[in-house]
């Protein structure tokens, strides 16, 4: 009976079976591609392939199902097994409409502060059979990033894709024996925990309005939903507007009584990217993502001063369609958190796009 893989291994194998038949090929055509590579290491890849096509690929052994991507080409490969882990880095040029055809990640993903995997990643060195290649460099605009930090074993998983010359790169890895030195930013409070639990605590106090949403304001902290004690200390009072959506949502919030260290650690389970400061919130850019009216609007609470302006977009790696956005600012004089996010249901036109 084979071994029973852990639940982060099985959505590491389960990222790669999404990720088409170049992470396919880790597992059905390495002996082919690599004739004496098995020796001594059981069945685990060791493959290093550059510049190839689909056709060159097919001769090497791996089974192509016809399916693949048209514009795929120039597909470089690295991908090593060991008891420590899994590596997998690909790079390759395709059209952006067919991105999507060779990956898709797990729910929980992000775009990175930048566009480029952590520097506390696994990168290697010389010698080092995980390492990545010198070819392995992205420079796109489109990034995406999982992380898995606690557990047995860490896992990542990045992609980025620069439309102007359609190169994707893409990295996922599997660790045992390694880990960064920091933590996740969910062990502590973040915004959509608050954010639902302020929804749970709205629904009791007053019902949602015609249109969906849940509005309280000047919510005192022992009304919020939380358990004591799981608010910053100094948290005098919340204001929110709450559109609870099947599997997405959208929220404005804003936070009195918080300092600066306290903010960026509430809303930073997104990594954010900085803006301009001073800024108004994002309409009309956003209005689809605010109340209903002819124009959009947000709640009179909802309009923090002077500060530093900050923002996280997902983006649709190929399409660069948005599908889920936040926006921070922090008002230092009056001591307060305004955060507006919105996931789903559908993506947005790139002009939703904050960051770019």
């Amino acid at each position: 009976m084979a071994p029973r893989r852990s639940p982060l291994q099985i959505l590491v194998l389960a990222a790669a079976v999404g990720c088409g038949v170049v992470i396919g090929a880790w597992a059905i055509g390495w002996r082919t591609a690599r004739p004496g590579a098995e020796r001594g290491r059981g069945a685990m890849p060791d493959i290093a392939i550059e510049g190839a096509t689909p056709a060159q690929l097919a001769r090497l052994g791996y089974r192509l199902s016809g399916k693949e991507p048209r514009s795929w080409s120039a597909i470089s490969l690295r991908s090593f097994q060991d008891e420590r882990g899994t590596v997998t880095l690909v790079r390759c040029r395709i059209d952006p409409e067919e991105v999507a055809m060779l990956f898709r990640f797990p729910e929980g993903s992000r775009r990175p502060a930048q566009d480029a995997p952590p520097g506390d990643w696994p990168w290697g060195g010389p010698g080092d059979p995980f390492a990545v290649p010198v070819w392995w460099r992205p420079a796109g605009s489109q990034s995406r990033i999982y992380e898995v930090l606690a557990g047995p074993s860490a896992a990542g998983l990045f992609a980025n894709y620069d439309p102007p010359t359609r190169t994707l790169h893409f990295w996922q890895w599997l660790r045992s024996d390694w880990r960064p030195g920091r933590h996740s930013p969910q062990l502590g409070l973040v915004a959509d925990e608050l954010a639902m639990a302020l929804a749970e605590a709205c629904r009791t106090r007053a019902p949602a309005g015609a249109d969906g949403w849940l509005q309280a304001a000047a919510v005192k902290p022992a009304d919020c939903g939380l358990p004591a004690g799981r608010l910053p200390a100094g948290v005098t009072a919340i204001d929110a507007a709450l559109l609870p959506l099947k599997h997405r949502h959208r929220y404005l919030l804003a936070v009195h009584g918080l300092d600066a260290s306290q903010a960026m650690a509430l809303a930073g389970e997104q990594p954010l990217r900085a803006l301009a400061a001073d800024g108004p919130p994002p309409l009309p850019r956003w209005g689809f993502a605010a109340a209903p009216g002819a124009p959009a609007t947000l709640p009179a609470w909802f309009a923090p001063g002077p500060g530093p302006r900050f923002a996280h977009c997902l983006l649709a790696l190929g399409s660069g369609r948005v599908e889920a956005g936040r926006w921070v600012a922090y008002d230092a004089q009056a001591a307060t958190l305004y955060l507006w996010d919105w996931e789903g249901p559908e993506a947005q036109p790139a002009a939703a796009d904050l960051c770019h």
